[in-house]
C-alpha cells in the first residue's frame, strides 16, 4: 500500500459562550506587569486554542526578562510553533549568548 503523503492531525476548537465570558474576564491581566500573570493567562489560552493572542504573551514575558535565558528558549520555541523559523534562531542564538546549554536542532 503507497500512501500520498503524510496525515496531518489537526483540531478545530471552538469555545462556548461560558468559556468566553471567563477568558474576557482574563482580558485585564493580559496589560499586567507580572510575569506570572501573564504566563497565567498564556496558558489558559493556549489551552482553550487561542493560539495568537497565547504567543503574544509569551513573547511579551520574554521582553520583561530580556537577559534570562529560559524566557529566550521559550521564545524561540513559541516563534517555531508559530512558522517564524528565522525568528526562532535569533531567539535560540540570544539564548546561548546568556549561557543556556541547548540541545543541537
Amino acid at each position: 500500500m503507497v500512501r500520498a503523503g503524510p496525515v496531518v492531525d489537526s483540531k478545530f476548537l471552538t469555545v462556548t459562550k461560558p468559556e468566553a465570558e471567563e477568558l474576557s474576564a482574563l482580558k485585564p491581566l493580559t496589560a499586567s506587569a507580572y510575569s506570572a500573570e501573564l504566563l497565567l493567562v498564556a496558558l489558559i489560552g493556549e489551552a482553550h486554542g487561542v493560539y495568537e493572542e497565547a504567543l503574544a504573551l509569551y513573547r511579551k514575558r520574554a521582553d520583561m526578562h530580556p537577559a534570562e535565558a529560559n524566557f529566550q528558549i521559550a521564545r524561540a520555541s513559541d516563534y517555531e510553533r508559530s512558522g517564524h523559523a528565522d525568528l526562532a534562531k535569533a531567539a535560540r542564538q540570544r539564548a546561548i549568548e546568556l549561557g543556556a546549554a541547548l540541545p543541537e536542532k
